[in-house]
């Protein structure tokens, strides 16, 4: 029953993170539109960047 309960926390918890961040995350104005591969590579790299600092400040 232990694994069991820590496993619905941690869940819950990464959820929550989940929830935050895109509660926070706002795309750049060139996101709105992906035209070409080149922005579309430009709007995923942001992404994961602001993802990595909201996960350093959490």
């Amino acid at each position: 029953m232990w694994i069991k309960e820590k496993s619905k926390k941690a869940y819950t918890k990464v959820r929550k993170d989940v929830e935050d961040f895109k509660a926070q995350y706002k795309k750049p104005e060139e996101c709105l539109d992906l035209k070409d591969s080149a922005t579309r590579m430009r709007c995923t790299n942001a992404y994961i960047k602001a993802r990595r600092d909201f996960e350093a400040l959490n």
